[in-house]
């Protein structure tokens, strides 16, 4: 019952899902349901890779979208 309940696309739903029916704590439900979101792009991800024919070359793609991504770690100070 609950593995159709379970959708990786809202979060929100899904920890209330898993605390009604599977019965979880807040903290539990909060890390399953984080957990099942993750595999759900994961799965999402290797897909792509199939439909796209580069299932082969799936860590050189991650290496270059990690390359591409930056965090702007700056300080911010607003002065009123």
């Amino acid at each position: 019952m609950l593995s159709k309940k379970l959708r990786g696309a809202s979060f929100e739903t899904d920890v209330k899902n898993l605390k009604e029916i599977g019965g979880f704590s807040e903290q539990d439900a909060s890390d399953y349901a984080y957990l099942f979101a993750e595999a759900v792009v994961c799965d999402t991800f290797v897909k792509l890779m199939k439909l796209s024919g580069n299932e082969d070359n799936a860590d050189e793609y991650i290496k270059e979208i990690s390359v591409e991504m930056s965090v702007d770690d700056t300080t911010k100070i607003t002065v009123k």
